[in-house]
């Protein structure tokens, strides 16, 4: 099993501390992250909620889609 762990963790030294701290520190990024990513989606819900909006993420999508098809394309 102590194959399977980073190899930052140093075997000599108590696991259940350097786990733990590992733990945390990935659950602490975890929560950040959804945070960002739920509080994005609601802004764009919000954004996206008007059908003129809309028409401008099409066009913008649509436009960097050609973008790359010519860089494509040329490359």
């Amino acid at each position: 099993m102590i194959s399977l762990l980073p190899p930052f963790i140093d075997q000599s030294k108590s696991m259940f501390g350097q786990v733990s701290m590992m733990l945390a520190i990935i659950l602490v990024s975890e929560f950040v992250c959804m945070t960002i990513y739920a509080t994005g989606g609601k802004g764009l819900k919000r954004t996206l909620g008007n059908a003129n909006n809309v028409r401008t993420m099409n066009r913008i999508a649509g436009t960097l889609m050609c973008g790359v098809g010519v860089w494509l394309f040329l490359g």
